[in-house]
């Protein structure tokens, strides 16, 4: 696994093996390995290569990342999702007002495939 500590987590499929595929070039000139990238031969492997080096999806199924939701106050999706945490708040709890929490926007990485996505961070006043 290669770590991937200078990218964003809106960084494309396409910028990350990109990234990777460089990393490795230098390691696999320096040992004298053929090596391909991604589908992408970068050093042709000929008699005197010392072996192979090769770079893959080991899945074949890389996500492009989401498209980022816009999370202004006044914007139509925030509204829609602030509103949609608030209003369950208020109702499990019977509580009345607008105002009994705060929804803040935040961000989960790393596409663990686990269950605790929430979106947004709950604050609460108390």
């Amino acid at each position: 696994m290669i770590p991937h500590v200078d990218l964003r987590p809106i960084s494309s499929v396409a910028a990350v093996q990109q990234r990777d595929a460089d990393v490795l070039k230098h390691l696999a000139k320096a040992l004298n390995l053929s090596y391909t990238a991604f589908g992408s031969v970068i050093f042709p492997e000929d008699d005197t290569s010392a072996g192979t080096l090769t770079l893959s999806d080991a899945w074949d199924d890389a996500l492009e990342p989401a498209p980022v939701t816009p999370t202004s106050e006044d914007s139509a999706p925030w509204k829609l999702f602030s509103g949609t945490i608030k209003a369950t708040y208020n109702a499990h709890r019977g509580l009345d007002g607008a105002d009994n929490i705060f929804v803040a926007p935040g961000i989960m990485t790393g596409n663990s495939g686990g269950n605790a996505r929430t979106g947004g961070l709950l604050l609460t006043q108390g």
